[in-house]
């Protein structure tokens, strides 16, 4: 299951590619479409789907991914699903970002201070590896509960 969809432009590839790299590195599931899509499978299905089952979004926000239109689907598709959504902001600034974006608080990201980006961007997934936690502690309780009360007979 996709704990985080990462929306981004092709030409953006390399650092998208960094962000899977770190969030996978927290043992969380992300979804980047030029590697999780199945190779002869239709494209679009497997990237709504992935969308659906992500609580978070990160939409890498640069000039190229603003003028790309997957990406805005991607972002709309976030937004009307009650997403958290991220937007990470490389050589953009919140004010370019179209409207329904630019409400939601954001990494702005200064393209010369990677460790900086990096850092924020760990807090992020600091956060999501908590939730995701707790959801599998709340789960692992409650199948408890049910069998106590199943075997209990």
């Amino acid at each position: 299951m996709t704990d985080v969809f990462i929306s981004y432009s092709t030409k953006d590839e390399e650092l998208a590619s960094e962000l899977r790299d770190r969030v996978r590195s927290q043992n969380l599931d992300p979804f980047l479409a030029s590697v999780s899509l199945p190779k002869g499978e239709k494209w679009a299905p497997n990237i709504r789907k992935a969308l659906r089952e992500a609580n978070w979004v990160f939409v890498l926000a640069t000039s190229s991914a603003l003028a790309s239109a997957a990406v805005n689907h991607e972002i709309s598709g976030a937004v009307y699903g009650g997403k958290n959504i991220v937007p990470v902001m490389v050589g953009v600034s919140p004010e370019q970002l179209p409207d329904w974006l630019s409400e939601y608080q954001g990494i702005i990201a200064d393209e010369g201070d990677s460790a900086a980006i990096w850092e924020q961007v760990g807090k992020v997934i600091s956060k999501i590896r908590t939730e995701k936690t707790t959801g599998l502690l709340i789960a692992a309780a409650l199948a408890g509960f049910a069998a106590y009360c199943v075997f209990k007979k």
